[in-house]
């Protein structure tokens, strides 16, 4: 035997498939079947694009995002208050792109 062998597992199945790198517009058929019926076939180029983004790069800024939570400093060095949150880069890059796309709620 080798070591990999000594190393398996059991097969997971009651997980879903990792979405890494997929449209998360394009593979939510209910969401474009309400989208088309509610007139909103214009938004349809919008929300793929966008889709693309939350499964790709910004899901793992998300992932990043929470295992780096934000920081909170009540006061500096020499003792002055200074009510200071610190937030990862991730943070800001899903505001960035969820402003520049319309949605930053």
């Amino acid at each position: 035997m080798n070591l990999h062998q000594y190393a398996e597992t059991h097969e997971v199945t009651n997980q879903v498939p990792p979405l890494d790198g997929a449209n998360l517009y394009r593979i939510d058929l209910p969401l474009q079947e309400w989208v088309r019926r509610y007139d909103g076939g214009w938004a349809e180029q919008r929300l793929g694009a966008y889709g693309a983004l939350a499964g790709g790069p910004l899901m793992a800024a998300g992932f990043l995002a929470n295992e780096n939570k934000p920081v909170f400093k009540s006061h500096d060095r020499y003792g002055h208050r200074i009510d200071l949150v610190e937030f990862h880069p991730a943070y800001h890059e899903l505001m960035r792109t969820a402003i520049e796309h319309g949605i930053p709620s």
